[in-house]
This record gives structure tokens, sequence and C-alpha cells, in this order.
């Protein structure tokens, strides 16, 4: 069996030579078999799906945070329109009080 580290060193001879030879790069694809070989399929499928849960999370995570973000932004707006609003309406009955309007 081949051993990580071996197949790491093989990958790096190979690379440089790999963009010049055919053969070359089919030995470059075999290092790659070999440092991500996984003899139990099991385990190489908890993995997979372990890494899909954490991107799935980590969007989800981010998406609920720019929904807050939008709805507290939005909340705000309509917060400040609203005393903006007010205010203007108190201008408006002052100045009719004193027959500006």
């Amino acid at each position: 069996m081949v051993k990580k580290k071996d197949s790491f060193k093989q990958l790096y001879v190979s690379l440089p030579a790999a963009l010049q030879s055919e053969t070359e790069y089919s030995n470059l694809s075999g290092a790659f078999r070999n440092i991500f070989s996984v003899k139990d399929k099991d385990l190489l499928q908890i993995a997979f799906c372990a890494v899909i849960s954490v991107i799935f999370l980590a969007l989800s995570f981010s998406a609920s945070i720019l929904f807050f973000a939008a709805f507290f932004a939005s909340l705000g707006f309509l917060v400040y329109r609203a005393v903006k609003w007010y205010d203007f309406q108190l201008v408006k009955r002052d100045f009719e009080e004193n027959g500006i309007f």
C-alpha cells in the first residue's frame, strides 16, 4: 500500500512535468487517487454528508442573519418615516393654528 506521505511527494514531483507530458499527467492523477483513497465507503459517505451539512448550516446561518438585518432595517425605516410624518403633522397643525396655511 502506498503511504499518503509518498503520494504527496509524488504529487509534488509530478506537478511541473504534468503540464508537459501525457504520461506524467496519468502519474499525477494516480497520486491524487492514492491521496484520496478510502477503503471504507461508508466512512466516505459519512464524511461527505458531514461536509454538506456544515455547508448548509453555514448558509442557513448567514441567510438568517441577512433576513434579520433586512427585517430590522425595514422596521427602522418604517419607524423613521412614521416619526417624520408625525412631526410634519405637528408642524402643519402649528402653521394652521397660526394662520400660515
